[in-house]
């Protein structure tokens, strides 16, 4: 693997802004197509060409934290995400930036895809409110998202999200420096209460 390029984190970016955006203006087909789509891109000279899901757009950039210890003097737990956040444009609230992050590590959770949703740290702090999955309580809402979801029923939503908070519990996702994990399913919203109202 090589590492990553400006080009690519600006990618990244631009990536996460659309997640964003679409979960913001709940915008879910857009959502799916936009992870649930293979994407192409130019091979290395030599090589073939090969479809990638949304985790190809995941960049860690090297040279950011050479920057920010260099030239800003700052030490931060992960010199992407703060780029990440410090770079958002105003018609975007940090909220739902990191809310689109941590989307694609859900999404990714219940479907087998390792993303590392590395702006979770500017969650707003034990704020674990996630109004896309403390909606699940509502079948229309389930009905709404679930292509989104991957799943075509509830208990099927159920087994996945079951399956994923176990991995979650015994292998929590954070940093290796820091105290606060990224939050699990089990603390999003109760199973038991998965499409019980209308």
């Amino acid at each position: 693997m090589t590492t990553p390029t400006w080009a690519e984190f600006i990618t990244y970016e631009l990536f996460l802004y659309a997640v964003a955006v679409f979960l913001k203006h709940e915008r879910y087909r857009y959502l799916a197509d936009l992870l649930y789509t293979s994407y192409f891109t130019k091979p290395r000279p030599g090589y073939p060409s090969e479809s990638k899901g949304y985790l190809q757009y995941a960049a860690v950039v090297s040279e950011i934290k050479d920057y920010y210890n260099h030239i800003k003097g700052v030490n931060v737990i992960n010199p992407t995400a703060d780029l990440l956040i410090t770079r958002l444009p105003s018609l975007i609230k940090l909220a739902d930036f990191v809310d689109g992050d941590l989307l694609c590590y859900y999404i990714g959770a219940i479907n087998e895809v390792q993303w590392f949703p590395q702006t979770y740290l500017y969650k707003e702090p034990y704020n674990i409110a996630f109004p896309f999955f403390n909606r699940l309580v509502s079948v229309k809402h389930f009905e709404k998202i679930k292509e989104l979801l991957n799943v075509s029923t509830i208990n099927k939503l159920k087994v996945k999200i079951a399956d994923a908070t176990v991995k979650q519990v015994a292998n929590p996702y954070r940093y290796t420096n820091a105290w606060e994990a990224v939050t699990a399913f089990n603390e999003l919203i109760d199973l038991d209460k998965i499409g019980t109202s209308r």
